[in-house]
């Protein structure tokens, strides 16, 4: 009983012990506006004329940048095409379950109901 109670309060103090020196120090934000600003600028600059920016997933993934930097992506247009409206006219090349979440995701960001696509 001695040992069983030994055994466990030597355990818990491993978990504690390695719980404590596994926490990390904080660390400051490592991107300034400059930089994150020259990345949407490098971004915008890459659009293509149908509105994408790459490919499908691409494109669902910057727009989600867009937002995340307080950015609108329905104001990313080319040829009178947004890079949202983009994402709706090419549902159809959804087909796995990543795809649909990463659409989804993506249209949240714009601020669009995923649940009604027009």
């Amino acid at each position: 009983m001695k040992k069983a109670s030994l055994l466990i309060v030597l355990i818990l103090l491993s978990i504690i012990s390695a719980s404590i020196y596994s926490t990390g120090v904080a660390q400051a934000y490592p991107y300034n506006k400059t930089e994150i600003q020259s990345s949407l600028d490098w971004l915008r600059n890459q659009q293509n004329s149908d509105g994408s920016i790459g490919s499908f997933a691409i494109s669902s993934w910057v727009v989600m940048a867009i937002a995340a930097s307080g950015g609108d992506p329905n104001k990313w247009v080319k040829n009178e095409v947004s890079i949202v409206q983009y994402l709706k006219n090419n549902i159809n090349a959804l087909s796995t379950c990543n795809d649909y979440s990463r659409f989804i995701l993506s249209m949240v960001a714009a601020g669009e109901d995923p649940r009604n696509i027009n």
